[in-house]
């Protein structure tokens, strides 16, 4: 038992922490890629091209946040493209035409209705690739206005990223709170490795206030005497105690300490998973996932030895346990004198 605690403490500790860099690094591959050129272009102002830079540049290869871009002649080229969750509508994007000099033609797009056609106007935005229906809406554009086709650029400039500062800095929140997730997940993973005796499992075996191996040696002693064992899934029921074991869990009660007792079907997409559930005095829950055949016969195996605690599910229960257990605790107590002295339980 002793090594079975061993290993899953490490597992949890190396689960911990492959979650922990999984987060972080890819928290931090947005922030690097995303979230930080998107802010600091727009603290630093962005860039401002002209028609010649268009002409003369080469194409960028990543996205530019902030360009400003005055444009000769501008309007609405009446494409549209309407974003749906489950076909309702959330909105819609509108495609505009900005002529700049004689050699190009950039296509923005805007959240906003664009105005008529006007002379000389800014457009600001995030240059970037067209997407899928951009670039349908694209070749509709050069097949309806013939003489644009061959002038359109090959990025369009995406006004929306410049319209919703506030998606962009609920996004950044997100980011960099899942980045210190991570990193908290990192650090207490290594920190529970240095420190074993910090780490839930061993916690909860020293609430028997003596040493955590000495208590798993004596349930190990226990199944190796040749006393009454029975396995459930990941439940195991020996003489005194209860185990569950888990990849990266370890979770242990005296039979003598369990209170609450109660079955749990979990009904998903692909069949149902079932479980047996014991609390014990100390509010630490063991929860066995067995098999079908299994459920009552385990239920009833535990059930047998703590006759005093509360089987099955009751709301009054419930409220009681999560707001004041140790009257939860008092009630089951009292059936035990009364079940242990013959005498009816006043509760």
């Amino acid at each position: 038992m002793v090594g079975a605690a061993r290993r899953a403490v490490f597992f949890s500790n190396l689960g911990n922490f492959l979650l922990g860099v999984l987060i972080a690094g890819v928290a931090a591959v947005v922030i690097y890629f995303l979230v930080y050129p998107y802010f600091s272009a727009w603290f630093t102002g962005g860039t401002t091209w002209t028609a010649k830079d268009f002409v003369q540049r080469d194409v960028p290869d990543q996205d530019v946040y902030f360009l400003s871009v005055d444009a000769d002649v501008a309007g609405p080229s009446g494409y549209y493209e309407e974003t749906t969750y489950l076909f309702i509508p959330l909105g819609q994007s509108h495609y505009g035409i900005t002529l700049l000099g004689d050699d190009t033609v950039l296509l923005t797009k805007s959240g906003n209705l664009l105005p008529d056609l006007v002379n000389d106007y800014r457009v600001t935005g995030t240059l970037k690739d067209f997407d899928t229906i951009g670039n349908q809406i694209r070749y509709d554009i050069g097949v309806e206005y013939p003489e644009f086709r061959n002038l359109i650029y090959s990025k369009v400039l995406d006004m929306t990223d410049a319209e919703n500062k506030g998606f962009w800095i609920a996004g950044a929140i997100a980011c960099v709170s899942a980045a210190l997730f991570g990193l908290y997940l990192v650090l207490r993973s290594l920190g529970r490795t240095l420190n074993g005796n910090s780490h839930p499992v061993w916690k909860n075996i020293a609430r028997y206030n003596m040493p955590s191996k000495d208590t798993l040696r004596g349930i190990q002693a226990e199944k190796d005497s040749g006393g009454p064992t029975q396995k459930y899934g990941n439940l195991t029921l020996t003489r005194n105690w209860l185990v569950q074991r888990g990849m990266g869990n370890l979770q242990i009660a005296r039979i003598q300490d369990i209170v609450w007792l109660y079955t749990l079907i979990q009904n998903g997409r692909y069949g149902s998973t079932y479980f047996v559930r014991a609390y014990d005095r100390h509010g630490v829950l063991l929860q066995g996932q067995v098999k079908k055949n299994d459920l009552t016969s385990s239920f009833e195996a535990i059930r047998q030895r703590v006759p005093w605690a509360l089987a099955g599910t009751d709301k009054d229960a419930e409220k009681t346990w999560k707001k004041d257990r140790a009257e939860f605790v008092r009630q089951v107590d009292e059936r035990k004198k009364a079940i242990e002295s013959g005498a009816p339980s006043a509760s």
